[in-house]
């Protein structure tokens, strides 16, 4: 487990808060603005670096020890509303 605690800034109110991840998990995770309650999704994809396979001495991305070159703060997205079933 490699937990970071890193600062986002909230989509919709632009504050800026932080929160424990996991940098082994999935790379699209939701988190929870503090001040707000918005609902925030952070892509850690972007910020992904090629690791080096140490067997091989070759560029390649590790999957199952991603390293990342994470921002000074983190911007976050408004999440994909789900297609609501019609009422009635």
């Amino acid at each position: 487990m490699n937990q970071v605690r890193p600062p986002f800034q909230c989509w919709k109110c632009e504050r800026e808060f932080r929160q424990s991840i996991d940098l082994e998990g999935e790379p699209v995770l939701m988190v929870e603005c503090p001040y707000c309650g918005a609902v925030c999704v952070v892509d850690l994809n972007p910020y992904r670096t090629p690791g080096i396979d140490p067997l091989r001495n070759t560029s390649a991305t590790l999957e199952t020890h991603p390293e990342y070159e994470l921002p000074e703060c983190i911007p976050t997205t408004q999440p994909q509303e789900s297609i609501s079933e019609p009422e009635g």
